[in-house]
């Protein structure tokens, strides 16, 4: 038993059809466009944003940065000195040599 299709059969089929292509049709397009917005944002995310953090923050940054090698280029300085004072003896001139630098009389 064969199936029989008449006009308004096949004009309904048709129509179905070309439904379903632009249906098809849309949803690959829309499929497409989602995925090259996706890789847009996560482009954004992940190399724009940080560089712009970057460049606001860089100036800051290098504020701190200089200012931290100022206190450690001291701090070499008083532990050069610390050394010093260490390698002379107290650092400090002894009651005598205070005595002996005024011609033996304590100063008042």
């Amino acid at each position: 038993m064969a199936f029989m299709m008449d006009d308004e059969h096949a004009k309904e089929m048709f129509d179905m059809v070309r439904d379903n292509n632009r249906m098809l049709r849309s949803m690959r397009r829309n499929a497409f466009v989602g995925g090259i917005f996706k890789i847009v944002i996560w482009v954004v995310f992940l190399v724009v944003i940080p560089y712009l953090t970057w460049l606001y923050f860089q100036p800051y940054l290098e504020l701190i940065t200089s200012q931290y090698q100022q206190v450690q280029g001291q701090s070499a300085e008083v532990s050069a000195l610390m050394e010093q004072i260490k390698n002379t003896g107290s650092g400090l001139p002894s009651l005598e040599d205070i005595k002996s630098f005024f011609g033996g009389v304590t100063p008042k």
